[in-house]
Parts: structure tokens; C-alpha cells; sequence
């Protein structure tokens, strides 16, 4: 099972930020802190930058922010992100335009996503297609990305016997850039994938079967 040291890297950004990785895989520029005023003058270096909680799950408290946005607006955003966390540390990192990828990896199987923003209001609110690695694919850019995963996977000491999620962007010139990374199944997969595997209950066809039978139930009274 997954050391405590692990779980507590994949629980927290910063923590992550500070191990060095490889120089094959960049991190963004960051910073993390409670200081509202030091988030501030960090945020005007960039044209975009992303603000979100050390410590959080998926996309909560997670916002794009622009270097012209109104310091209310901001503040706004600062607040929201330091609630969704489990403490009031956030991080502000620079913003990396690049084709962003979850890479859900465990010793059986790899399922990769692809993010396709929606910066509806501002909340990085992302859908994502998800496709199962092939093994024998010839895909250059798949096949490094999955290798920088499984890299950091070694380097965080995540045991990959359980699930991992791994998020990358890679740039057009094929940088890749390590955002985050949680020594568990990305939280998409719970109730889709994970649940139904280990309990053999389809959860959407049950809500759905239930649905149909309420709305029938009510037409009939």
C-alpha cells in the first residue's frame, strides 16, 4: 500500500513542486503561500497564470487568471481557492499553453485523457476524452508522455501496484511540463470505472433505471 510520505506528496502540490524531477520534465514557474500580497506580485509577471489550492481535488478552487483582472476579482478568486483546500496555502503558477493530458496509470492498465478547456466563467470547469493506451502504439508524443508518468511515479514513490494519475502538458516543440500528480485514480474514474470493476454495480444504469421509474411512478399517480 501507498507510505505515508507518498500520501502526503500526492495530497500536496507544494510538496511536489519542491522534489526535483528531471531535467527532461519542467515544472511551471510557481508559488506557493497564504500571503495574499506576495500571490499578487507574483500574478503580474505573467499574461495568464493558474491559481488553485495546495491541497484540493480536481478542478475546485481552481481559476485562469489574467494579469489586467481587477484586483476585487482576484480577491475574489483568492478567497474561493483557499476554501476548497484543507488549508488556507495556495499556488500560482504560470500558465502553460500546450495540449494537456491525465495519465491514469496502474501496473495492469493506462488510461489517458485529454483536456478540452471551458473557461465558462472562469472556473476551470474541463471536459476530457479518455482513450486505453495501446502498448504497441508508435504515437512519439503518447509514448513520451506515458514515459515521463511512469518517471515521476518512481520519483514521488507512488506504488503503481494501486492507481496513479499523472497530469502533464506538452508543448508544441514537445517539452512536457509535470502540474500534478495523486497517488490515486483520477476522481472521473470512481464511479464510472473503479466501483463498477470492484462491486459489479453499474452506478449510470442504476441512477438511470431509478430516473425512468420515479418519472414513471409519477405519471401514473
Amino acid at each position: 500500500s501507498p507510505s505515508m510520505m507518498s500520501a502526503k506528496i500526492g495530497l500536496d502540490k507544494s510538496l511536489q513542486r519542491s522534489k526535483k524531477i528531471s531535467r527532461l520534465l519542467l515544472h511551471p514557474k510557481s508559488y506557493s503561500t497564504s500571503n495574499t500580497k506576495n500571490i499578487n506580485n507574483f500574478r503580474k509577471k505573467f499574461k495568464k497564470s493558474i491559481l488553485k489550492p495546495t491541497t484540493s481535488r480536481g478542478t475546485i478552487g481552481v481559476f485562469e487568471i489574467k494579469n489586467n483582472d481587477t484586483q476585487n476579482h482576484f480577491d475574489k478568486y483568492i478567497s474561493s481557492s483557499k476554501k476548497a483546500g484543507i488549508n488556507e496555502k495556495i499556488i500560482i503558477e504560470e500558465h502553460i499553453e500546450g495540449e494537456h493530458y491525465l495519465i491514469d496509470i496502474n501496473s495492469k492498465d493506462i488510461i489517458i485523457g485529454k483536456k478540452n478547456k471551458n473557461l465558462k466563467n472562469k472556473l476551470l470547469t474541463d471536459s476530457i476524452t479518455f482513450f486505453e493506451f495501446n502498448k504497441k502504439s508508435n504515437n512519439k508524443k503518447i509514448n513520451n508522455l506515458i514515459k515521463a508518468a511512469k518517471y515521476i511515479c518512481k520519483k514521488l514513490k507512488f506504488n503503481i501496484e494501486f492507481p496513479c494519475t499523472v497530469e502533464l502538458i506538452i508543448k508544441k516543440n514537445g517539452k512536457i511540463y509535470f502540474i500534478e500528480a495523486a497517488n490515486r485514480g483520477a476522481g472521473v474514474f470512481i464511479s464510472d470505472l473503479i466501483f463498477q470493476k470492484l462491486t459489479g454495480c453499474n452506478t449510470n444504469k442504476k441512477m438511470i433505471f431509478n430516473l425512468m421509474n420515479n418519472y414513471q411512478n409519477l405519471t401514473n399517480d
